[in-house]
């Protein structure tokens, strides 16, 4: 006998028993859509709300516009900055005079000298000319020339050879009083050999990448970039790092300090003083690694000393850094060059 036609509800009934639910998919199709997207409108959401917070709590990033500092092989520095050149740190243009130094030219002749040597801490990463430590030292010390002697990256046995050719350039005419910069990271020594050998040959190069900036290396550089401009990104790969982990536990104190005598006797400056920089996460951790060395290297030296880390701690409630960055702002450099300028101006060896 032949079977009766199915009506709707068998109709339905059967699809579904097949695993076909054709009249349900058409009711859900919708939610699931508005759901999606109410869950990527949340997820953007979030991050939006993540960007500006990070930017009102940590601060806003720094572009790095090119060109960026140039350095090219140096027979007994490793390497050195191209003479009469700019480049930029951050957004700030920098000369580089005739004797691959930051800032104008040394003046030279009679009066009262000043020669601050150290390493990015004195160069002064991410701030203008005016901004920088040894500028600012200038404005306390009225009447003295300070000549910035500091290139990012260097340790002290290239600190010392900066020196020794600083003296020759100049006759030892430049140099009336030597502010000897250091920092925890000085007790790590540079290979200068190896530094020499890894750029020689290649011209001038970029600090940062040891290369030229061209071709695949500008795609990369400008990739980096367009990162470093999220807030929450960097805030992100800041976390990742921990400080302390970088500061040695057992340094070479001899090597340390019959360095800084070398340096004191290169410098044949009529005074040499030693400013010991503080870290900036130990103006007011006492427990953080780099103070125990800090308070070391003070102990150890004989002869004039600085470590303004009194007027830091009384100036500042927390590290007072560029964001993201980790060097000191301008404003700690202001603190610190009038600690140095009220010492050099107080006291002589």
């Amino acid at each position: 006998m032949a079977r009766a036609p199915m009506d709707a509800h068998e109709l339905v009934g059967a699809d579904l028993n097949e695993g076909h639910p054709v009249g349900r998919a058409a009711n859900t199709t919708g939610p699931r859509k508005r759901r999606r997207r109410r869950m990527i409108w949340i997820a953007l959401l979030v991050l939006v709300v993540a960007e500006v917070a990070a930017r009102l709590l940590v601060g806003h990033p720094q572009a790095e516009p090119l060109p960026t500092l140039q350095v090219r092989a140096h027979p007994t520095c490793g390497w050195a900055m191209v003479p009469n050149s700019w480049h930029r740190t951050y957004a700030h243009k920098v000369k580089v005079n005739a004797f691959g130094l930051r800032g104008p030219e040394p003046v030279q002749g009679p009066g009262p000298k000043v020669v601050v040597v150290g390493d990015t801490f004195v160069y002064g990463l991410g701030l203008a000319d005016h901004e920088t430590f040894p500028a600012q030292l200038q404005t306390a010390m009225d009447g003295h020339a300070v000549v910035n002697a500091g290139v990012r990256g260097y340790s002290t046995n290239q600190e010392v050879a900066l020196l020794d050719e600083l003296q020759e350039q100049t006759d030892g005419d430049v140099i009336g009083i030597t502010v000897f910069c250091w920092q925890w990271d000085d007790l790590y020594e540079t290979n200068i050999g190896a530094a020499h050998n890894r750029i020689e040959g290649r011209g001038d190069v970029a600090f940062d990448t040891r290369t030229k900036i061209e071709g695949w290396t500008w795609w990369k550089w400008q990739g980096r970039e367009l990162l470093r401009r999220s807030a929450l990104l960097m805030t992100l790969h800041e976390w990742r790092k921990t400080p302390a982990d970088q500061i040695p536990r057992n340094p070479d104190w001899n090597r340390v300090i019959a360095q800084l005598e070398q340096a004191r006797a290169v410098s044949k400056s009529n005074r040499f003083v030693l400013f010991v920089v503080p870290h900036p996460l130990g103006i007011h951790d006492k427990n953080f690694p780099s103070r125990e060395l800090e308070q070391q290297l003070l102990a150890r030296w004989q002869g004039q000393k600085i470590y303004p880390l009194e007027p830091l701690r009384t100036a500042f409630s927390k590290p007072p850094v560029i964001p993201y960055d980790g060097h000191y702002a301008a404003e700690a450099m202001a603190v610190m060059a009038q600690s140095v300028a009220h010492a050099l101006a107080t006291r002589s060896d």
